[in-house]
C-alpha cells in the first residue's frame, strides 16, 4: 500500500512539471477591414463584406466572420518592416481553417486577404 501512495506521489510530481514546461500557444484575434488605396468608403461595399474575423495562432489562421460564401483569396503575411513572409492562395469561407508555416506568427505584423478584388487588411498586435 505504501509502495502504490508513493508513486501516485512520484507521478503527481512528474505530471506537474511537465505541465509547468508546456509552451502556450499564442492566440490573436485579427479583424481585417477593407482597404481601397487609402479611399475607405463603407457605402461602396455591402456591409457583410467590410470585415473578415480571423482567430490566428502559431500553426493556423481560422475564418471566424465575414466570409459567408466559398471564395477563392489570397492571404499574405508581413513583417513589421513590410517584408513578406507567407502567401497562401485558398477558398475562403466561415469556419475555414488554413494551415500556415511554423513560427510564421512570431515575425508577422500585417496580414492583407484580397478577396472579391477588395484588399482586407489587418495587424496583430
Amino acid at each position: 500500500m505504501k509502495v502504490l501512495v508513493f508513486i501516485f506521489i512520484v507521478f503527481s510530481f512528474l505530471g506537474v512539471s511537465a505541465e509547468e514546461n508546456m509552451s502556450i500557444e499564442k492566440e490573436y484575434d485579427v479583424v481585417c477591414s477593407i482597404y481601397n488605396g487609402g479611399r475607405h468608403n463603407s457605402n461602396k461595399a455591402p456591409l457583410r463584406y467590410n470585415r473578415i474575423l480571423l482567430q490566428v495562432t502559431e500553426l493556423m489562421v481560422s475564418v471566424v466572420d465575414g466570409a459567408d460564401s466559398p471564395q477563392p483569396s489570397v492571404l499574405s503575411f508581413y513583417s513589421g518592416d513590410g517584408t513578406l513572409l507567407y502567401r497562401k492562395q485558398c477558398i475562403l469561407e466561415n469556419g475555414v481553417v488554413i494551415s500556415m508555416a511554423p513560427d510564421i506568427i512570431n515575425k508577422v505584423s500585417r496580414i492583407t486577404i484580397v478577396l472579391n478584388d477588395c484588399e482586407f487588411i489587418g495587424f496583430i498586435k
